[in-house]
């Protein structure tokens, strides 16, 4: 049966709730390394049919030591479902011998038997939750990456979506465009992409060029509501190997306006 219930949103800043009172339903982002608010959890009253979802940096895969079986220990003391989407601080659970592969709201979650209310996503795969389906790609580009290997820390190549992830996302994506054309009410107009950050401005040649064959796919399919009018992908660093690519939209505001001040917060 689709899990039911309503979204919440955790303010971390404020910890106020946001979205109503109801808790079946629960989305935190980015836990700090399995340091949930128990605060938070018992405030909402939560039970084993409730599921709180992590989005990314969960924690608990870092270390690959005793101080991972503490953080998982902790976490997986709530009374709730922990479904964990993969972010770039952390190992991917197919690379622990201790997960398995099992089938969960419509797609398959990596879970250890020793925590089994702490489920991990598998990239590419679409889970319904409150009766609505969610498509899943964790990890992202470590900013800090050379950071990371100077100090010894961890770092996984494979911190970003593989090929075999991209295509289950890809067709999930094909499956969804082909029932949004059957909705007369909706018009596609085009597709959008922002790359990882890039220190040159012909790394993301990949990827706008990935991007702009899904384009031309869509577009040679001929769904009566999808047009394909616009490719919107490149920004200030990189908006004109993106119009190489295909672009025919670009966001240039840094250059437009300059750089945003952004304020650095002491700890």
């Amino acid at each position: 049966m689709p899990f039911m219930g309503r979204k919440l949103w955790y303010n971390e800043a404020t910890e106020e709730i946001q979205g109503g009172a109801a808790h079946d339903l629960l989305y935190r982002r980015h836990a700090r390394f399995g340091e949930l608010d128990r605060p938070f959890c018992k405030a909402q009253k939560l039970t084993e049919r409730d599921t709180l979802v992590i989005l990314g940096d969960v924690g608990v895969n870092y270390d690959r030591n005793g101080r991972d079986a503490q953080s998982k220990t902790a976490l997986a003391s709530l009374p709730a479902t922990v479904f964990c989407i993969h972010g770039n601080h952390e190992c991917r659970p197919h690379h622990i011998p201790s997960y398995r592969l099992e089938d969960w709201n419509g797609g398959k979650v990596w879970r250890e038997e020793t925590y089994p209310n702490l489920l991990f996503a598998r990239d590419g795969d679409i889970y319904t939750l409150e009766g609505k389906n969610h498509l899943v790609l964790g990890g992202a580009y470590s900013v800090d990456k050379y950071y990371r290997l100077m100090r010894g820390y961890a770092w996984w190549p494979d911190e970003q979506p593989d090929d075999d992830a991209k295509q289950r996302a890809q067709a999930a994506l094909d499956d969804a465009v082909a029932r949004l054309s059957e909705k007369k009410s909706l018009h596609i107009r085009g597709l959008m992409a922002i790359p990882p950050i890039a220190d040159e401005t012909t790394k993301n040649l990949g990827y706008f060029n990935e991007m702009h064959q899904v384009f031309v796919d869509n577009l040679t399919k001929k769904y009566d509501n999808v047009d394909m009018d616009y490719l919107s992908m490149g920004m200030t660093n990189d908006f004109e190997t993106a119009i190489a690519c295909g672009a025919n939209m670009v966001r240039i505001g840094t250059a437009i306006f300059g750089a945003r001040p952004y304020q650095i917060v002491s700890p």
